[in-house]
């Protein structure tokens, strides 16, 4: 199972499997799925009841960071025209939503360690950071080949 998630991952990588996905999102999603499991070594047991957890957090991420970027964007668009008390509210929505994320982070991971081994779930926060370096570099070298997204010549 851990030569297949690094075949994934190696085929990914090299930008081989470009035509295999139509979706750019399936081809992230299945590039984070090697990637995680190969990093945090993974079995296929823990992988099985992991993925559902990780998916159902990321999701739930999602929604209080997309709260967080509308509230930052009124921000910036009313910054002019907007008095101390409607900036005071904005600011304490703000914190309100980083106080979310980091009640959301505390309630999984005690969900993370019902799945995994402690040390992975200690770990995952840094696979996490590790993933996203790895894209940002491979999108600025494909942007310095003059290579578009998914490894194909041209475009943005």
């Amino acid at each position: 199972m851990k030569i297949l998630y690094f075949l994934f991952l190696a085929l990914f990588l090299t930008g081989l499997t470009t035509p295999v996905f139509s979706q750019p999102g399936e081809r992230f999603e299945a590039l984070r799925i090697a990637y995680y499991t190969r990093k945090l070594e993974l079995t296929p047991d823990e992988a099985k009841v992991f993925w559902p957890v990780y998916d159902k957090f990321i999701a739930d991420r999602k929604l209080i960071r997309d709260k967080a970027r509308i509230e930052k964007l009124e921000l910036t668009l009313n910054f002019e025209t907007m008095s101390d008390a409607e900036a005071g509210i904005l600011l304490e929505e703000l914190i309100a939503s980083r106080q979310q994320e980091l009640d959301l982070y505390k309630k999984y991971i005690v969900d993370f360690k019902s799945v995994l081994p402690p040390k992975k779930v200690a770990m995952l926060m840094r696979v996490e950071q590790d993933f996203k370096h790895e894209l940002m570099k491979q999108i600025q070298e494909r942007r310095a080949s003059g290579q578009g997204p998914g490894g194909r010549p041209g475009g943005p």
